[in-house]
């Protein structure tokens, strides 16, 4: 059984629905904590393309195809275009690598 609803006198006058009606908040969704604040860290790559290995090692892009070939670097597997890992990259810059 539905039993009426009576509305408070101030919210059945037509000019003060019109009203809650055309003045929303101008965003009803909810904002993550972090909204607007400037505390994003840039996000850091965990594979590289093949230029971008060049560009880290500095050297260029046909020595990085030439390591590929021998091994001294390892694309990883699985993917339609080859990516190196960030770790072996940055192992090898640093002195890590394998030397033949």
């Amino acid at each position: 059984m539905n039993t009426p609803v009576t509305l408070p006198r101030d919210l059945q006058d037509p000019a003060t629905i019109s009203y809650a009606m055309n003045n929303k908040p101008e965003s009803t969704t909810p904002q993550p904590a972090t909204a607007g604040a400037d505390i994003a860290a840039p996000l850091v790559p965990l594979t590289y393309t093949l230029a971008e290995t060049a560009t880290v090692l500095a050297i260029s892009e046909s020595t990085v195809h030439r390591w590929l070939k021998i091994g001294r670097l390892k694309a990883l597997p699985g993917l339609r275009h080859k990516r190196i890992s960030r770790r072996q990259v940055h192992e090898l810059a640093n002195g890590g690598g394998r030397h033949d």
